[in-house]
Parts: C-alpha cells; structure tokens; sequence
C-alpha cells in the first residue's frame, strides 16, 4: 500500500477557522460602531459652537452700522444677506441649516441647525457652549429646516458686506 501524504486542511477545519473570524468581527464592528457615532455627533457639536462664535463676530460687525435693531438674526444654508457660510464660517458643506437670532445686548436668544442627522434647537437665553446633550439625533425623513418658521423670516435681514 502507498502512503498517502496529507497535507493541508480539511474542509470541516476551513470552516471552523472561518466562523470563528466572523465571531471576532461581529464583536469588533459592535464595539466600533457606537464610538463612530459619538465621533460624529461631537463633530457636530463643534461645528454648532463654531455657529455660534461666527454669529457673536457677526453681530458685533453688523451692531456697528445697525445699531437700533432690537434682534440680530443670520442663517446657515440659507444664501441670505446674513449668512454665516462664506462670510463668517469658511464651510463648503451644504448640508448645515439653521438660523442663530440675538437680541440687542449680543446673547443667543434663538439657536437652531442640523445637518440632517443631528440637530439642536435652543430657545429663550442660549448657553455660551453647546453640548452633546443638546443635539438630538433625527432621521432623514424630518424636515426640521421648513418647520421652523424663525429660520424662515426676512424681518431683520441685515446687508451681506457689514463695511
């Protein structure tokens, strides 16, 4: 009789080895997928404090030649005379909507914007900061933007060049 030379691995052993990586991957990818999560709502966070430091030098621009408006109002994505994208926050993502109202002393009294995914809505005195346990997580059906008629208000539009 010869002697047969196995070599190699059975297919029982093949699969054993396979569904044993799949086990560690389930694992990796269920620890993994929480932290991208909170990675991205912490981005949107300080992208929403970023906001709210444009609409603080934006108001102190636009206090020196409208003085006697009570309320101060600019817009994220809304390509109005008061926008804060281009003018005051150097962003190419259009994703960001929202409208940030202060009233005449320079506090927050309104703060709205989302990016689809994320959204804050502050009303009466904001905060300095905004936090992650202000953003909500919304799903991409909500029409957040058109339903808040304050981001849909010309009244106080100021001029787009504060000079």
């Amino acid at each position: 009789m010869k002697n047969k030379n196995n070599k190699g691995f059975t297919l029982v052993e093949l699969l054993a080895v396979i569904v044993i990586l799949a086990v560690i991957i389930l694992i990796a990818v269920n620890a993994i997928i929480p932290q991208m999560n909170k990675a991205k709502k912490n981005a949107f966070v300080d992208e929403a404090n970023i906001y709210m430091q444009a609409a603080d030098k934006a108001y102190v621009d636009f206090q020196m030649d409208n003085s006697n408006l009570s309320t101060y109002k600019f817009y994220v994505g809304k390509n109005s005379g008061n926008e804060l994208n281009g003018n005051y926050v150097k962003k190419s993502d259009s994703s960001y909507k929202g409208c940030i109202t202060l009233d005449r002393t320079g506090k927050v009294t309104k703060f709205y914007l989302t990016n689809g995914k994320y959204m804050v809505t502050k009303s009466s005195y904001v905060p300095t900061k905004i936090s992650t346990s202000d953003v909500i997580k919304i799903d991409s059906s909500h029409s957040w933007y058109s339903e808040h008629e304050e981001c849909n208000e010309h009244s106080t539009d100021l001029p787009l060049d504060p000079d």
